[in-house]
Order: structure tokens, then sequence, then C-alpha cells
């Protein structure tokens, strides 16, 4: 029953981090168009990009070590 679940938790993994990836690309890019003088924008617009890279860092790293505790966890069962 909890292999399961974990191999449902594994897929959810692989999408968020597509998604996750898919967004930094995004912010990643926008960052650098404003270092590079390339697209118009306020020390705030910068900060607030710097901050949406930081917070998609954060959750996937979150899930990735909820995934890591449940995989041994099941494995100590087992």
């Amino acid at each position: 029953m909890g292999s399961k679940y974990l191999g449902y938790f594994k897929v959810a993994l692989g999408a968020v981090t597509i998604i996750a990836l898919a967004i930094s690309a995004y912010y990643a890019y926008k960052v650098f168009a404003y270092i590079m003088n390339w697209e118009a924008g306020s020390q705030q617009t910068y900060t607030s990009y710097m901050t949406i890279l930081i917070y998609v860092l954060f959750i996937l790293t979150s899930f990735f070590l909820i995934y890591e505790t449940l995989r041994r966890g099941y494995e100590q069962r087992s």
C-alpha cells in the first residue's frame, strides 16, 4: 500500500520539478535581462524576481526531502 502512494508521490515530484524548471528558466531570464539592461524595470521588480526564484527552489527542495523521508521510512519497514 505504501509503495503505491510512494509511486504517486514520485510522479508528483517529477511534475513539480518540470514546473519549477519552467518557472525558474523564465524568471532567470527576466533577472538576466534586467542585469543586462535589456528590459526596463526597477529594483523592486528585480527583487520580486529573485524572491520568486528562491521560493521555487525552497518548494522543490521541500518536496524532495519529503519524498526521500517517505522512501527511507518505507524501506526500513520492508
